[in-house]
């Protein structure tokens, strides 16, 4: 995962994608410097794709990575922390649908206009929403403009529980 794995790849003349991942060939081709080198191909970090009830008390599971049947590579920098989950519901409509991949990383402090993970009404609701931060009130903000509770006031019943870093979205 360094940020000169492209530097060490050409020290060492081995290719980059195998250095980071082990897949394809060790000496790939000798063009193999010249073209450019996507870097979502050698520096992602898989993380556990997990479900919604589980995200709730994904701070105290964490030592355990049996909870995850399935990781996934963040496209981005994340902590160790950082897990997944697939989008439910529609109330993040138009910029996330069902089924997308979101990552969220627990240990980014959110600021506002960020999406953020929250839980709820007694640590047994996780609701996914965009973080508004107003006059020193918290907000959580369903982005569907037909979501019939659209805005939700941060109370003590409710913590920020990691921020969403990227998302994915496969079509097959």
């Amino acid at each position: 995962s360094s940020k000169f794995l492209v530097d060490i790849a050409k020290a060492l003349r081995v290719s980059p994608l195998w250095l980071a991942t082990g897949e394809g060939t060790m000496h790939g081709d000798n063009d193999l410097f010249s073209r450019e080198i996507s870097l979502a191909s050698v520096d992602t970090k898989p993380v556990p794709l997990i479900s919604w009830v589980q995200a709730g008390s994904f701070k105290e599971v964490i030592s355990d990575m049996t909870i995850a049947k399935e990781f996934i590579h963040c496209p981005t920098r994340c902590s160790a922390s950082t897990y997944a989950l697939r989008v439910e519901g529609e109330s993040m409509l138009e910029k996330f649908r069902p089924g997308q991949i979101i990552f969220v990383d627990p240990e980014i402090v959110p600021t506002s206009g960020q999406f953020v993970i929250a839980m709820l009404e007694d640590g047994y609701k996780v609701t996914f929403k965009q973080l508004i931060i107003d006059g020193g009130e918290q907000y959580l903000k369903a982005l569907n403009k037909d979501w019939p509770e659209r805005i939700i006031k941060v109370t003590e019943d409710c913590r920020i529980i990691g921020t969403v870093i990227g998302s994915h979205e496969s079509f097959i």
